[in-house]
């Protein structure tokens, strides 16, 4: 459906929702105790179908290395997965 690359990462990982045929409402970033740790909407992409994170959280600091999990909504579907950010 999309792909979140590279995986594991350790500076940037990109979202491609080029192969989703509806609009990406929101992306949801949780750590591995279910925090929310960073939040993008529809305003976010830019008009883009790709999003570049660079590991930062709701806070503007860096996040620690370890599993995270992400939530993908469409007005019609949601998808999770999980990422692993490496230091």
């Amino acid at each position: 459906m999309f792909s979140a690359y590279p995986n594991p990462f350790d500076r940037i990982i990109t979202f491609d929702f080029t192969a989703i045929h509806e609009k990406v409402e929101n992306l949801s970033i949780y750590n591995i105790k279910g925090r929310l740790i960073r939040e993008f909407t529809y305003n976010d992409f830019n008009n883009s179908n790709i999003l570049n994170w660079a590991g930062i959280d709701l806070e503007g600091t860096s996040i620690p290395a370890g599993i995270y999990f992400y939530k993908v909504e469409t007005s019609k579907t949601h998808s999770i997965g999980k990422i692993i950010y490496l230091q």
